[in-house]
């Protein structure tokens, strides 16, 4: 276990000081996963269409997997720039989703009575940082991806942390195993 944390710790740190040196790369990333995961739904979805009987095919299920699988494609044979860019897009659209369902949520709690200043204020921060990330959305990419290079590389230094605690308790458990016991004070008495 200990060799592990030691090996794991020192990849993980070193993942992070890459993604820190080459923020996109990471955001690129999270954009080919996503791309993988709307061509394999595409597929899937195809396929459960093609399985069903005449009588229980949608037009718009065949129309959803055939736009998954085309759009999984595009995306995954496009550049490590378009996919942090398609990633940070999502990202936005998702915060102003969140933005409106909280601004909801916080207006439903002052009809019945409730203080509807928490929901309200995360949907104004969700709110400003949706708008944010479309209106520059490479220089988010950067920052997210610096951002998240940080706390990997934070992971990677408390897993070799903890791999350090454990290498030295083993070492002081081994010094007070193999002390060597000092005969002369028995001789004296």
């Amino acid at each position: 276990m200990k060799s592990f944390t030691l090996i794991s710790g020192i990849l993980i740190t070193l993942l992070g000081v890459f993604f820190f040196a080459n923020p996109t790369n990471l955001l690129a990333i999270v954009g080919w996963l996503f791309a993988l995961v709307m061509l394999v739904s595409g597929v899937s979805s195809l396929m459960v269409y093609f399985k069903r009987d005449n009588e229980n095919r949608s037009f718009f299920q065949l129309l959803q997997s055939i736009i998954s699988i085309v759009f999984g494609i595009i995306l995954l044979s496009t550049s490590a720039w378009v996919l942090s860019g398609v990633a940070v897009t999502i990202i936005a659209w998702w915060l102003l989703v969140s933005a409106f369902t909280q601004g909801f949520q916080a207006h439903r709690q002052r009809q019945f009575g409730f203080s509807g200043q928490p929901s309200l204020s995360i949907a104004l921060i969700c709110l400003v940082f949706g708008l944010l990330l479309f209106s520059a959305p490479f220089f988010s990419a950067f920052l997210i991806g610096r951002l998240v290079a940080s706390l990997i590389i934070f992971t990677g230094v408390s897993v070799l942390s903890f791999s350090f605690r454990l290498w030295e308790e083993e070492f002081r458990h081994y010094i007070n195993i193999k002390k060597p016991c000092n005969c002369r004070a028995f001789v004296i008495l």
